[in-house]
């Protein structure tokens, strides 16, 4: 199939033409397109274009695949798949730069006075932290930091350099870990830290809906939620003036999870198109 990107003075001026589907009980009907010109193109007789502002615009199918040659032309039809994508830094601006919705890691989220020590038997979780072996503050006896980091290590196959979901058997002889520790595994220090913090949330909704957005305006300032994609940033610092039952129970519901299911900075999560 051949289409034309221009009329050109040759073409008939006469409006459309339109053909009833004789059958059709809902009255439909056919418009013919004159821009467009089916010709024969097989691998035993090639199309060969004119030049004349035609473009081949075959799309790529199961019958053609194996021998479909992308062209160069501009007109030329293109094909996408899905792919995952890893939710790194970069990749959750893009929510921001081509779609314009705020998306962030949701970070500094404080420990609730119900978490529990990651010895406890319930899922713990642990970011990595840019920390030097004695920033790392790792106060761990010997036996526990040996439960928790052959956790960690055990997370690899998770495929996540910068969060991972533990959990220790309750009641591992030995474990003793308060919550919020530090643990220093393999020269990499892990921090236990709120069972959402690193997850990533469409918060565009919520960036509207602010309480605060009439005040930040009133002074000048720019709304709460959407500066931080302004400022060419992936994260969202949770206030230290909130309390963290503000997210759990005023927040988290009226935002969303992008994309479904939950997703965690620096897992490889959703589809995305890409072209072939």
């Amino acid at each position: 199939m051949v289409r034309h990107r221009s009329c050109g003075a040759g073409t008939p001026l006469a409006g459309p033409l339109f053909a009833s589907l004789k059958g059709s009980s809902k009255g439909e009907a056919l418009v013919y397109d004159r821009r467009l010109e089916i010709k024969n193109n097989t691998l035993e007789t090639p199309l060969v274009l004119t030049g004349r502002g035609e473009c081949s615009s075959a799309p790529r199918t199961f019958l053609n695949a194996h021998t479909c040659v992308v062209g160069k032309e501009s007109c030329t039809t293109r094909s996408y798949t899905s792919s995952q994508f890893r939710l790194s830094e970069q990749n959750v601006l893009q929510f921001y730069r081509r779609a314009g919705l705020y998306v962030y890691v949701i970070a500094n989220l404080r420990h609730a006075e119900e978490t529990l020590s990651p010895c406890m038997g319930s899922q713990s979780r642990f970011i990595r932290r840019l920390y030097s072996a004695q920033q790392c503050n790792d106060r761990l006896n010997t036996a526990t930091r040996d439960i928790i980091a052959a956790a960690l290590k055990d997370g690899i196959k998770h495929d996540n350099q910068q969060i991972r979901d533990i959990t220790v058997t309750n009641g591992v002889v030995g474990c003793s870990a308060p919550v919020g520790a530090t643990v220093l595994v393999a020269g990499e220090c892990w921090e236990h830290v709120h069972s959402l913090a690193g997850n990533v949330y469409d918060f565009t909704t919520w960036a509207g809906d602010h309480s605060g957005n009439t005040a930040a305006a009133a002074r000048g300032n720019p709304w709460p939620i959407k500066k931080h994609a302004w400022r060419g940033s992936h994260t969202l610092p949770f206030p230290r003036s909130h309390p963290v039952d503000r997210f759990l129970t005023a927040v988290r519901p009226t935002i969303t999870t992008t994309p479904q299911p939950t997703s965690i900075w620096g897992g490889r999560v959703g589809s995305f198109s890409a072209s072939q």
